[in-house]
């Protein structure tokens, strides 16, 4: 299990990160699962749409395409792919896909 990188955690910190993870494992706890579950409840329902997630791909990717290509990929995702917008994207599978695009 990583604490942190060296720099940004002190050691003193780091062992006392240590010794809870193992007195969680001592009551049955698994740390990693307690720290992903901390992050899950942390992503908000908005975060895992469809359209947010689309979105921000579509932003990372935009300066590598010609402004014709980025233009179609977000029509695309803003009007072709309605239908599936408001879908969480951990519910969508190529059914969903078939069916719906």
């Amino acid at each position: 299990m990583a604490l942190g990188k060296s720099p940004s955690i002190p050691l003193s910190e780091a062992r006392k990160l240590a010794e809870e993870a193992r007195a969680s494992l001592i009551h049955g706890i698994n740390p990693m699962d307690e720290r992903r579950e901390r992050r899950r409840a942390k992503t908000t329902a908005k975060d895992k749409l469809f359209s947010t997630i689309s979105l921000k791909w579509w932003e990372q990717q935009k300066d590598s395409w010609s402004e014709d290509h980025a233009a179609r990929i977000k029509r695309w995702l803003q009007i072709d792919s309605k239908n599936i917008s408001k879908l969480n994207i951990e519910d969508i599978d190529a059914g969903i896909l078939q069916n719906q695009c």
